[in-house]
């Protein structure tokens, strides 16, 4: 089955590793084109592509003449959906806080889900696709070779702590200034920085923290497992640990007090990923979610 994606922006590359996996994990039963409209925020944060709108127009038209599907993820790129009339589309929506646009296309009889992450399955109340990665691509080194912990923060905005999306950036840089006056940690906070440095810098990490406020986990968390670096954030589960804003300056300093409990967490993330989260355990709701639209889904 062929199937195109269309993305307005690169949507923290999740579309961009949902088409690798898809292609590489399927043995030939979907294959997947990205159409992207943008691949950098306004911040500078630049990420990989597959087509570019309207850059590579006529491979982009080519694509979506021969696909079986159209998933669009939050919503099509400007001049692009008058090229997919007649073509069963899906809607998966990634943002916080809720768009506009999801108003407005909820009612409109498409088949719709959300990005199976704690933070938008209650938002949009919606069945659910995974935000996928490859622990196969992505994988750990040893983390031994500085004589001190890199603890490693990578906001994608700075949304004061009481708006919806917030990563807790007010509460966590003071905390993160203590911490590396205490000397006990080398502390790196990334921001507006290309995708490849950012996965870099996050390798090499021995403590990442995501979200401490939201009660949920983005792609910092996946990626931080695939390194096989704890995971410090507001989603509880069992092989992360536990951190909000009261909390995350004693959960920091008891894990700089306990080298053994780091390791202990970093085997356990890098182990989650490969044995609960794997591609091979997801691929089957992505075929089944496009199957459903070939033969019920609405057409554009």
């Amino acid at each position: 089955m062929n199937i195109v994606m269309v993305a307005p922006t690169a949507l923290a590359c999740a579309p961009y590793e949902a088409m690798k996996c898809l292609n590489k994990y399927t043995d030939g039963r979907l294959d997947i084109t990205l159409i992207s409209a943008a691949t950098s925020y306004r911040c500078g944060l630049s990420f990989p592509h597959d087509l570019l709108w309207p850059k590579h127009m006529d491979a982009c038209i080519c694509a979506i003449n021969a696909a079986d599907v159209i998933h669009v993820h939050n919503k099509f790129p400007v001049g692009l959906q008058r090229f997919c009339v007649g073509k069963p589309v899906i809607y998966q929506f990634h943002s916080s806080p809720i768009r506009d646009q999801f108003k407005q296309i909820i009612h409109q009889g498409y088949h719709c889900y959300s990005i199976a992450q704690p933070l938008q399955m209650r938002e949009y109340q919606l069945p659910t696709l995974p935000n996928m990665i490859d622990p196969e691509e992505y994988v750990a080194i040893d983390k031994r070779m500085y004589d001190k912990p890199i603890i490693l923060y990578a906001p994608t905005n700075r949304y004061p702590n009481n708006q919806v999306g917030s990563k807790g950036y007010e509460t966590v840089m003071p905390i993160l200034d203590t911490i590396q006056a205490r000397a006990g940690a080398y502390v790196r906070v990334l921001e507006n920085v290309p995708y490849g440095l950012n996965l870099a810098e996050k390798m090499e990490a021995d403590i990442v923290i995501d979200d401490i406020i939201g009660q949920t986990w983005h792609r910092t968390s996946l990626e931080a497992s695939c390194f096989s670096s704890v995971v410090v954030g507001s989603h509880a589960q069992p092989s992360w640990i536990y951190a909000d804003a009261n909390s995350l300056e004693r959960v920091l300093n008891h894990l700089l007090d306990h080298p053994k409990l780091i390791h202990e967490y970093q085997l356990k993330s890098r182990r989650w990923i490969v044995h609960n989260y794997h591609p091979n355990m997801q691929i089957s709701l992505y075929e089944k979610a496009y199957a459903n639209a070939l033969t019920h889904g609405r057409r554009v």
